[in-house]
């Protein structure tokens, strides 16, 4: 039995979509068969290794695009840094049931750490709203160089212009350390980025 016009059509425009959807596959690199031509990639891994207490280093320094970092601070411990921006998924009028687009709202980098009380320098920094640039810098313990710049294992995290949100001190006996929970928020700066983070790794991906 022969089958119908229709029938016919569609039979067509499946083997047309499906010839379609398979060079797509091979364009991308996701199809059963290599493309002529192609070279498989090579990745070359190293050891995992972890970054413990030792290898991260806090600087702090006036705000600015070029700050100097020239002195490691010893009141702060470490900091965790987020950047929240704020996206939602929105959706057009039509039958599709995913997202149309993501739209962005602002950023809000913000950074939480614990200081102690070596001297009141940040307290009066807080206390003034004197705005200030932060950097954390980690090196594998065991590397060969001493600095990021000459670095193959580090990650490096600098906000050039931060303002301080909170600032909680607790004391709870007469034995307690004194340390503070804190809190700051980046700010934009005219002429720059607000904040950067750099990742170097000797891994090769070819």
């Amino acid at each position: 039995m022969r089958p119908s016009s229709a029938a016919w059509l569609d039979l067509l425009a499946a083997r047309d979509i499906k010839q379609f959807a398979d060079a797509v596959r091979l364009g991308v690199g996701l199809g059963e068969t290599d493309p002529a031509g192609s070279v498989a990639g090579i990745t070359s891994w190293i050891d995992a290794e972890l970054f413990g207490a030792d290898a991260h280093s806090v600087y702090v320094d006036a705000e600015g695009l070029t700050p100097a970092f020239a002195t490691r601070s010893m009141e702060f411990n470490g900091f965790t840094f987020e950047v929240n921006h704020n996206a939602a998924a929105q959706n057009r009028i039509n039958p599709d049931r995913q997202a149309t687009f993501i739209s962005y709202g602002e950023t809000e980098p913000t950074l939480t750490t614990e200081l102690d009380f070596l001297d009141k320098t940040e307290y009066d920094n807080f206390k003034a709203s004197t705005l200030r640039s932060i950097e954390l810098v980690s090196l594998r313990p065991g590397g060969l160089a001493a600095d990021f710049a000459g670095s193959t294992e580090a990650v490096r995290i600098t906000a050039y212009r931060t303002a301080y949100d909170q600032y909680t001190v607790q004391t709870q006996g007469m034995a307690d350390l004194v340390s503070a929970a804190v809190t700051m928020r980046g700010l934009g700066i005219s002429g720059g980025a607000a904040y950067k983070i750099e990742c170097k790794s000797p891994v090769s991906i070819t």
